[in-house]
Formats: C-alpha cells, structure tokens, sequence
C-alpha cells in the first residue's frame, strides 16, 4: 500500500494484482513494482452521503492534484470519456478543459440515457485511436457510474487498440465492490495501465465498497427479532435491524453473524475486534468502556426499568363511605339532624293548632326524614301548613340531589376502585420488596449497584438475583411480587404482545420511575476507525425523527397483535400450559365481550351494615320478647304466690 496525501486529497494506492511484464509501467512520482491495476480512493468535499463528483473552483485542481501523481503530464494529449448517466461529470470535464488544466483534450460524450453497445463505442474509440495515434503521449480518463459502459467501453478498446503500453487509462466513478470485481476481468483493466478513482468525502469513509464486516448478537425484542421463515430461513426484524439496515444502504456494507449463545461472548467479540460492531442495545457501563468503545447513543428515554403485578383489591367494608370526603358526611350528618328537629319543632306547633287529625311521635317523624333521604314516599298524615310544606321543600330537594351525587359516585366507585398502593419509584421498590430478578447479563448492571454510593442503588444491587429470564421473571413476579428488571422497550414489548387483555389493560404495571438512568448505544472496537460513519447515520435517523417513528409503530402493532391474540384465546396459552403442574397462581383473563364483574369486595360494606342492623334488631326483638312475656307472667306469678299463702 503506497499513500500520497495533500491538503484536500488523499489517494491510497492499493495492488491487487501484480504480474512482471517485459515494459513495466512507470508512474513519475511512485516507486513500485509494475501495476497491473490499481483502486485509488478520491476523497472530496461532497455531501455526506455518496454521490458523484460536483464541478466547482476547487474540483478540477483535486482532481488534477491526483492525475498528476499517476503520470498525467500537461505537455501530454487527454482523451475524455463520459457517458451521460451523471449530469454533473460533464461539467467536470468542461473545468478541466476550461481552466487549462491540460493542453490538447479531446471529448467523447454519449447521449444520456442510450443504451451502449460496441457499435457506438466503437465510433469512439476508432475515433479516438486517431487522437493516439497523432500524439506522442496518450493518457486516458473515463468518467462514468455505469458498469455497463465501463465493461463495452473496456471490450471496445481493446478491439480498435486504444490502449497501448505507455498509454496510462484512468477510470473515475461510484462502483461498488462487486462491479470493480467484475472490471477485474477484462483485459483493458487487470493487464494494461489502469487506474480506478472512486470520489469520497475528505476525511470520512463514506462508503465501505461492499465490504462484509462481522457482527455478534442476539435476540433481543424489540431491537432485534429472529423468526424462521416456512423455507427455514432466518428472517431479522426490530427497531436496531432497521438502523442497521440504513447503515448498510448508506455506507455500501453487508454483514456476517458471528455464532455467539451468550451476552457476554457477544460483548466479547467485540472487545478481542473479531466482531466489528454488536448492533443491539447496550447500557453504557464504566466497566464497558474500558473494554469496548460505543457509537453515539440514541436511546436515552428507554432507562432500566422495573415490572411488578398490580396489586389485587383488599377487603374492606369502607366501600360505601368512598364516594364522599369526609366534610360532605358531617355535613349532610349535620343539616339531616337540624332537618328533623326542625320539623319535629314544626309539627308541635301544629298539633296546638289542631291542624292535624291525629298526633305523629317524635320517632315517626325521624323516620319520615331518614326515609325520604333514602328515597321513600311522605306519610300522608304530615301537617299541612305553609311553614312545614316549605320545610319539606327544601329537605326534599336536598336529599334528592345528595342522593344522585351519592348514587353516581358510589357506581364510579364500584366500577374505577382505589387500589392499595404501589411500588412507583426507586426508593418505594427498595422499601418494599425484599428481592429482585434480573436477565443473566445483569452481572455488570449489579457489579456497578453494588460500588455505587447512592444508598438506594447499593441496596437494590446486594437484593438482586441475576440470571433469571422475562418468563420466568414474570412467574416470580405474579406468585412471589418479585420485581423483575430489564430495559424499558423490552419490558413494554412482552407486556403488550403477550400479557395484554382486549380492552388494553394488563395484570403487569412497569415503574413510573425507572432503576438507572443512562444512554444506551452500540458496543464497536477501541479506536474504530468507523465510527464516525456510524455516528453520522445514527444522527440523520435521530434528527429525521425516523427512530422515534420506528418506536411508535413498534407499539402500536404490539398492543393490537397482543388484542387480537386475546380475543382468539391465545393468550398465555403457552405460560399456562407450561406451568400447569407449578400452581402458577395467576389471573385468568376474561373474553373481551364478558363484563367486569362486581367482586364480594364491593359489597362488603352494604352487607356490613345488613349485618350489624340484623343483630341489633335481633337483639331489640329477644329484649321486647322476654319484656312482653315476664309482663304476661309476672301477674300469675304473683296470683300463685297469693294462692301459695
């Protein structure tokens, strides 16, 4: 490998193939063994994605910095070959010739869009042998993106002896690796002098050519998916396959998977450079980045999070006391006992006026009140002054709307009911739990809990138990309340696919707060040289807005896949059948047309209150019986003690 390097130009010089000929060719500013064919490597200030070559002030001079350093002398004559495919190589040869970068140049330009084929390039070439023939020296450039072109131009002039052995033929274009591979075949390109340029961007390594780099991962929902197709092939999906796939699009890359079945020998290839990236979702750890380098993070949202079961309704009998604060009940308490003096006050006052037929006790009328609060009629034997009409009034207008308030807000009560509280944060979690699980390759996450000064944070490390997966993590979970921790996307991922009811809720509630809060991002060598490229495509997708969008689409199909498996029954079918020897105890789910029904938890305050007002009637009533009764004995007792003396 011979290097030149200028300012704004940098052409590698790479043999691919050498074989000793009897006129070796010579390039003035190289010392080499003869070169049968060559790759140089153009790099322009174009854009960031590859796209050829744009004529302005400066091209010309690159350009002519480079030919220079091949052989190409300005006292020599220049033939010029475009195709018309690209608008912008055109121009690129009129700057040549314009700016006076070489002297006796001759242009050859198709039509743009023909179809080429040896009989209009054979006009050329016969042309151009003419130009050849009448120079002393001949140097040749191409300018072209078309293989097709390339190989006819290749076969044609070699036919009509364009090329001679002093004759010095440059190629520049956007060719791939397979196309230059092709090239390589034909005798204009691997035996006589000839240069291929491809024009890159100064200082970054846009495109890799082709190339196949080794990569190491697993599965890992939903950034990476594997399913087997019904041929048997492996079909990859998940949001970090698209970024990948981007990646390769953009930078003209394949990709070969290295056989790995652990975490750790995934992030170990990677450390030992035998895998050039693992293209899945890494927490960036102290521990990793003396290892490995990373590209640039773009998952800062999805920190490691937590999933418990929600907590199940307790039995209480404060059922009917909920749907009011405590102030409306000492309230209505307080106006319900005026209510009923006052009417009691009113009614006397009526009965001196003999305004009623017959007299109604105290006791009658406090149930006349309670009544009508509770929805019951008016007894009809009530006074018919203008001063207790009035009152009724009013009374009755109260206790009907307190008593649609109530109604509504018990119904409310019943259907949306205070659950017990829950474990929301870090410092909840760490309170009430006494033990947590975690995926195998928790090792690192405990390692870096454990030596953490946050007091929360080391306690929830020495509680940690790794090497428990999501499933049965989430069996620990439903039986034990054993939190299980993993990345957030993953955690919503199995909660929406395979444990989400028809209406969308689930038995499984992730943490409002997250454990750790960090930047997730791909593990790559030390020093990569990469990585610029990778972080550049990284940005474009997060600037685009096209991660973010890939994640919401993720979601969406997740929650609606995770529906319709429960409405055809599907639903943990497989957990259950796994664990019907295990006594896992968890909610069977319901059909998605059966209502929610009401539990004995909800009733538990009505039949609290028929209780205690059945025992203290039952009481009431053996007390009237026993008094009636020593009332209806106690005068024969009497009688018989009379009758005894």
């Amino acid at each position: 490998m011979t290097t030149f390097a200028s300012d704004k130009t940098r052409c590698c010089i790479a043999m691919c193939k050498s074989r000793r000929l009897s006129s070796p060719m010579k390039f003035p500013s190289v010392r080499c063994v003869p070169l049968l064919f060559a790759v140089a490597l153009l790099h322009m200030a174009t854009s960031a994605i590859p796209r050829p070559l744009v004529a302005n002030n400066d091209t010309h001079q690159e350009v002519a910095k480079v030919l220079q350093m091949t052989g190409f002398s300005s006292s020599d004559s220049h033939i010029i070959f475009t195709d018309g495919s690209n608008e912008d190589y055109q121009p690129l040869a009129l700057e040549l010739i314009m700016g006076k970068v070489f002297h006796g140049v001759a242009l050859f330009n198709t039509k743009a869009g023909h179809t080429f084929n040896n009989t209009e390039l054979n006009q050329l070439t016969s042309s151009a042998l003419k130009v050849r023939i009448a120079s002393l020296g001949v140097n040749i450039l191409v300018l072209s993106d078309e293989i097709t072109f390339l190989k006819e131009f290749a076969i044609s002039s070699m036919q009509n002896r364009l090329l001679s052995d002093i004759t010095k033929l440059v190629v520049i274009g956007h060719l791939n690796l397979e196309d230059i591979q092709v090239l390589a075949s034909y005798w204009a390109v691997s035996i006589m002098n000839t240069l291929l340029m491809i024009p890159q961007k100064e200082g970054l390594h846009e495109s890799m050519y082709g190339g196949s780099i080794n990569i190491s991962v697993l599965p890992y929902e939903p950034y990476w998916l594997e399913e087997k197709a019904e041929d048997g092939s492996v079909i990859y999906s998940g949001l970090d396959r698209l970024m990948l796939e981007a990646m390769m699009s953009t930078l003209n890359f394949s990709v070969s998977l290295l056989p790995v079945r652990t975490w750790d020998e995934v992030f170990q290839c990677v450390a030992n450079r035998s895998s050039w990236v693992a293209p899945v979702i890494h927490f960036v750890l102290p521990p990793r980045l003396k290892a490995t380098g990373f590209t640039w993070n773009y998952e800062i949202d999805a920190n490691l999070a937590f999933v418990m079961v929600k907590p199940l309704l307790e039995a209480k009998w404060q059922s009917l006391y909920y749907p009011l604060k405590h102030e409306v009940w000492i309230l209505i308490l307080g106006i319900l006992v005026i209510a009923t003096w006052s009417l009691i006050g009113f009614i006397k006052v009526s009965w001196k006026k003999s305004v009623m037929p017959s007299k109604l006790g105290s006791d009658l009328i406090i149930l006349e009140v309670f009544g009508t609060l509770l929805g019951q009629g008016l007894n009809s034997r009530l006074p018919v002054t203008f001063g207790v009409r009035t009152l009724l009034t009013s009374w009755l207008m109260f206790a009907f709307i307190i008593g649609i308030v109530y109604k509504g807000n018990l119904v409310a009560s019943l259907v949306a009911p205070r659950y017990p509280p829950r474990p929301e944060t870090l410092e909840e979690l760490v309170r009430d739990v006494e033990r947590v699980t975690m995926p195998p390759f928790g090792k690192a996450f405990q390692d870096v809990l454990i030596e953490s000064e946050v007091e929360s944070l080391k306690a929830l490390g020495n509680m940690m138990q790794v090497g428990i997966d999501i499933e049965k993590g989430l069996k620990m979970t439903a039986n034990y309340r054993y939190p299980h921790i993993d990345s957030l996307r993953f955690l919503q991922h199995q909660i929406a696919i395979h444990h989400t009811q028809a209406d969308g809720s689930s038995m499984f509630y992730i943490g409002r707060e997250g454990v750790m809060s960090s930047v997730y991002a791909w593990p790559i060598p030390h020093d990569a040289p990469f990585k610029e490229n990778f972080d550049f495509v990284i940005l474009a997708l997060l600037e685009g807005g096209f991660y973010d969008k890939w994640i919401h689409n993720w979601l969406e199909d997740a929650r609606r896949l995770g529906r319709q498996k429960n409405r055809q029954g599907l639903a943990l079918d497989k957990l259950k059948q796994e664990n019907s020897d295990e006594n896992f105890s968890m909610i069977t789910y319901g059909k998605s047309d059966d209502p929610k029904p009401l539990t004995i938890v909800h009733f538990q305050g009505p039949l609290l209150i028929l209780g205690v007002g059945a025992y203290i009637a039952a009481m009431i009533f053996f007390t009237e019986y026993f008094e009636l009764s020593w009332s209806y004995l106690k005068p024969r007792c009497t009688l018989w003690k009379k009758k005894g003396t």
